[in-house]
């Protein structure tokens, strides 16, 4: 069983039923189902001129950006 570090600050109950969806191999589909549209971001470099491409339209006096990373 992997390690909820996402989740890992959310009530027992919730974290319960996020264990039983991975173990049945259907979180996958709940996710497709609550959030149909998908991103097209597959690597750290596509999420990070994303991001730059964000900031610079609106946190145009922010500091710089150190880092991005996608999870899976």
């Amino acid at each position: 069983m992997p390690k909820l570090t996402y989740i890992a600050h959310y009530p027992e109950h919730l974290k319960a039923q996020i264990r039983t969806l991975i173990e049945e191999e259907k979180l996958g589909k709940y996710l497709l189902l609550k959030y149909p549209t998908t991103h097209s971001l597959t690597s750290d470099k596509a999420l990070y001129a994303y991001v730059m491409e964000l900031r610079s339209q609106f946190l145009q006096k922010s500091e710089p950006l150190s880092k991005s990373a996608l999870r899976w």
